[in-house]
């Protein structure tokens, strides 16, 4: 199971964050547009991600009290001609569905995410994937967050999930 450290800010646009990202070395950029089905689960979260291509079954626990933003995950890649939303539809409750518009640069084990998400706004989002120790891991992530001046009092603890379901309610 693969495991990273996140923080999520929602913010009012990109632009200072491109112009410090793109004073980086980073080593691939690409945009790509999202939509994740979320099914219903006893034991974290899990959803379909449906890419242009392909699609991802994602499948995460993530403590969303904890001041760090650790999450556990697994992903198999499926082919989308097989109809993964189809199948899945029809062995697990669909609750709710994200659309988002995603520009990602990979940075060292860092992905970068400036996130437009539908009925809920701009956000960054950082994803630091622990290749070898959680010690480093933490480095390569508290540099980023300092280098992008993300505030921790900021950050949103919730999936994008968590946050349509507010949004849902408030409607």
């Amino acid at each position: 199971m693969g495991k990273n450290l996140e923080i999520k800010v929602k913010v009012e646009n990109h632009i200072f964050y491109l112009e410090k990202i793109k004073k980086l070395d980073f080593s691939s950029h690409f945009e790509i547009e999202q939509r994740d089905y979320y099914f219903d689960s006893n034991f974290g979260l899990l959803k379909l991600r449906l890419l242009k291509d392909n699609s991802e079954l994602i499948y995460y626990k993530r403590d969303e009290t904890n001041s760090e933003r650790w999450s556990d995950y697994k992903i198999l890649h499926l082919q989308n001609e097989d109809n993964p939303l189809g199948f899945l539809s029809n062995i697990f409750k669909q609750t709710i569905v994200v659309a988002k518009n995603r520009v990602v640069y990979v940075y060292k084990n860092t992905r970068i995410h400036l996130d437009v998400v539908e009925n809920l706004g701009k956000f960054i989002e950082l994803e630091t994937v622990v290749e070898n120790d959680l010690s480093e891991a933490r480095l390569r992530f508290q540099f980023l967050v300092d280098y992008l001046e993300l505030d921790f009092e900021n950050q949103i603890k919730n999936s994008y999930k968590n946050l349509i379901e507010e949004y849902v309610n408030i409607k």
